[in-house]
């Protein structure tokens, strides 16, 4: 038995039999059978509880491309007003930003409502377009929790939703690069 936590690949199939491919191991591979170096890899912004948040290096990549893509539409919207590159740099920063917030916001609620059916998550991961939330095992787990910790990322994307547009139509924002940015 190996003390490293890690599966023995022995007591499969083996090569010989198997025409020179590698022995199978004799039990199903687990994601906790996974090595460190299979697991994606990124810089560690905190902890939720046991929980490592790791960003992708990818999502700089989306934030090059909103800022890119947003950049034009803000800077003519915001020169018709009088304001400069300054304001417009910080209004195009503050939509990335709010951007890799709302995905964050969105992977802690499948974790919050995960946790609070007896699945308690061991990592948060934000990507390119989104994120992941790697959850520990369960024994009591059951296919109606799947959907209901499914349904809480996008419950809270609709609760984020619902509370800018309130602030927009309740005069709750009054400032010209914030407006632009969230109704453009």
């Amino acid at each position: 038995a190996r003390s490293d936590g890690f599966a023995s690949r022995g007591g499969g199939v083996s090569e010989s039999s198997t025409g020179g491919c590698p022995a199978l191991p004799s039990r199903p591979v687990r994601l906790t059978d996974m090595s460190p170096a299979s697991t994606p890899q990124g810089w560690v912004l905190g902890r939720i509880g046991a929980a490592p948040v790791v960003v992708s290096p990818t999502s700089l990549l989306l934030g090059l491309l909103i800022a890119a893509s947003w950049y034009p539409p803000v800077s003519s919207t915001l020169a018709r007003l009088g304001l400069g590159a300054p304001v417009v740099l910080v209004t195009v920063a503050g939509t990335v930003l709010g951007v890799g917030l709302s995905v964050l916001v969105h992977e802690l609620s499948h974790g919050l409502a995960g946790t609070v059916l007896g699945r308690r998550p061991v990592r948060y991961e934000l990507y390119l377009w989104g994120g992941r939330t790697t959850f520990g095992s369960s024994r009591a787990w059951a296919p109606w929790k799947d959907v209901v910790t499914s349904l809480a990322g996008p419950a809270a994307n609709l609760a984020l939703w619902a509370a800018g547009r309130a602030l927009l139509g309740g005069g709750g924002i009054v400032s010209a690069p914030v407006h632009v940015a969230v109704s453009a």
